[in-house]
């Protein structure tokens, strides 16, 4: 009965169910929103690359409905139909590559425009409030109290004293 268990569970971890697919769109939604609400280049883009994925779907669609009229006219033998799917299947290249290139091209301009608005606000999020200051402080102040105890030890010996004597400069190692 455990053996079922652990097989259900392995079974289940790859499945899509219901509340995956609400904490994905859900995560989706909590990153995407703020970039889509201030950017309109990043709606237009957004937009664009929906109807380019139509459009690509349907591209692989019709080549799909091509591809097997071309394959039945071959196996047929018949070569007024074969001719006829070479000419279609020629016309859906000249229609199909430029929207997958296109679809690609806005794909990738898409993620570019969001890693810059990403950094962008990253940026003026840090500079306001001169939050960096505060980062600073805390990181410097934790630094501190970590290092400073074991370094104020180790170190007080070697900054008043040197080899030469009382007065003169520590010696210069190299």
């Amino acid at each position: 009965n455990e053996r079922d268990d652990d097989d259900d569970d392995g079974k289940n971890a790859e499945k899509m169910t219901l509340r995956k697919a609400s904490k994905l769109v859900s995560t989706f939604w909590e990153m995407a929103f703020p970039y889509y609400k201030e950017s309109q280049p990043g709606r237009r883009l957004f937009y664009g690359m929906i109807l380019l994925t139509l459009m690509n779907s349907g591209v692989s669609v019709a080549f799909s409905y091509i591809s097997k009229d071309f394959w039945n006219a071959l196996s047929d033998k018949d070569t007024q139909e074969f001719y006829a799917m070479m000419l279609k299947f020629g016309g859906a290249l000249v229609v199909g590559a430029p929207v997958a290139v296109l679809y690609r091209f806005q794909r990738e301009q898409l993620a570019v425009h969001w890693r810059e608005w990403m950094t962008d606000r990253t940026l003026q999020l840090y500079n306001s409030n001169r939050v960096y200051y505060s980062l600073e402080r805390d990181i410097a102040g934790s630094a501190e109290s970590t290092t400073e105890s074991r370094t104020n030890g180790e170190m007080e010996p070697m900054m008043t004293s040197s080899p030469e004597g009382e007065g003169s400069p520590p010696a210069r190692i190299d």
